[in-house]
């Protein structure tokens, strides 16, 4: 059982290095403590440690003979006689047997030691003649046996005899020879592998889903290698005061930018509306709205002067901001919303598209879009409908990445999802996945 000890001093290092010299590296500190006395507000205080440590107990050492390794066998017994007698008093009669007779032999070499009453060769014949009558061979003689190594029988396969009587001795006339009963599970049947799929017939698929030809390749095609070239558009930055925004027409963009701001985890209130007037249904008249509401939370932007106040401020913000631009239908619509726009000058600038649109319609709408931009382009576009329309791939060839479809991250997954749906289950040829 330990031993708990209360140790004081004014040097913690000192005071641990004598616990561990004095008290040996088993010892436990169970607490220190720092304690301060004296001194005026804090100051002049003495300070000393206290150590409260468990010292174990030292086991007791054990006595020199039984630390000594005893003799074994006839070998052993003779080796320590002869240590015995070739001692001067004869004391210590387990000594160390490695040293002792080692030394006696060589003083019988140069004749100087005593004789002993082992070493003739008279003993040497009683010696031989013990080891016959007990059945033991010379040392010289013994053989170390190799390891034992455990055989290990093969697996017995059980066998079924058709035709053989129960407890037959010899096989009779007509008896059927033995079938072995294989174990399905050692030798199980393989299934038939996967039919290949006919790669004209996946080209073809996938072509009239308007999947670019560019994406098939010349290699077999396969989904999974179609897929892989599809780009891949990042998040949007979240940076605070980053102003992302989404142009399209007032039902799309006010169905993307609260889904959008949700996964920047951004509140309601970073989504901003902008838009001429009447491209909302639910659009206030201007005559109708506050003095200096444009830009709270269901008034829209209308104007390029209200653009600007907003975007003076936006870049203080601690969130980043989802502006949702509504564009009309008309040309006339296209005009109006392009001032607006340039002065919200967005870090990112997502299409929302209809993919139920007819690409080149869509194509000339994105170019009219980016036109308004300093870069010339746009980062992304967002689909909508692509689902409900049964050529899904037309929006790969727009000339912009797509970020998403119908509210999902444009992933290879969704995309595999998507033209797997299209080629149609029982054809075969979504199997090209893998």
């Amino acid at each position: 059982m330990a031993t708990r000890l209360l140790l004081e001093g004014s040097d913690l290092t000192e005071l641990l290095a004598h616990v561990r010299d004095e008290y040996g590296p088993g010892t436990k500190v169970v607490r220190a403590e720092r304690i301060r006395s004296g001194g005026f507000a804090g100051f002049f205080a003495k300070e000393r440690y206290e150590l409260t440590v468990d010292v174990p107990e030292t086991p007791p050492a054990l006595p020199y003979a039984s630390r000594r390794r005893a003799p074994a066998g006839i070998d052993g017994l003779l080796a320590a006689a002869d240590a015995a007698d070739a001692l001067p008093d004869g004391t210590h009669p387990v000594a160390d047997l490695t040293e002792v007779p080692a030394q006696a032999g060589a003083a019988e070499l140069d004749g100087t030691g005593p004789r002993v009453s082992t070493g003739g060769a008279e003993f040497a014949s009683v010696l031989d003649l013990v080891r016959s009558m007990a059945g033991t061979p010379a040392p010289a003689d013994i053989e170390v046996p190799a390891p034992f190594e455990p055989l290990v029988p093969p697996a017995a396969r059980p066998t079924r005899l058709v035709g053989v009587p129960e407890h037959a001795d010899a096989p009779t006339a007509g008896s059927e020879a033995a079938e072995p009963v294989t174990d399905p599970q050692d030798d199980p049947t393989p299934e038939p592998p996967a039919a290949p799929v006919d790669d004209a017939a996946l080209r073809t698929g996938l072509l009239g889903l308007g999947v670019p030809a560019r994406l098939l390749g010349e290699a077999p095609v396969t989904l999974a290698a179609v897929v892989g070239r599809v780009p891949v558009v990042p998040a949007p930055s979240r940076a605070p005061g980053t102003v992302i925004v989404v142009v399209g027409s007032g039902a799309d963009v006010d169905a993307v930018a609260p889904v959008l701001a949700d996964r920047l985890r951004c509140t309601p209130d970073a989504v901003v509306r902008a838009g001429a007037i009447g491209t909302r249904p639910d659009d206030v008249p201007a005559d109708a709205r506050p003095r200096g509401s444009a830009g709270r939370p269901g008034v829209p932007l209308a104007s390029a002067q209200a653009v600007a106040r907003w975007r003076r401020t936006a870049a203080e913000a601690l969130h980043p901001w989802v502006v949702a631009l509504a564009v009309g239908p008309t040309t006339a619509d296209r005009r109006a919303a392009a001032p607006l726009l340039r002065g919200l000058r967005g870090d990112t600038v997502w299409a929302v598209v209809d993919a139920r649109t007819k690409a080149a319609d869509v194509r000339h709408w994105i170019d009219e879009v980016a036109a308004q931009r300093a870069s010339g382009t746009v980062d992304a576009v967002a689909v909508r409908g692509l689902f409900d329309t049964t050529e899904p791939g037309t929006v790969l060839d727009l000339g912009v990445p797509v970020a998403w479809m119908d509210g999902v991250p444009a992933t290879g997954v969704a995309w595999a999802s998507v033209l797997s749906a299209g080629l149609g289950e029982g054809t075969g040829l979504d199997a090209g996945w893998d």
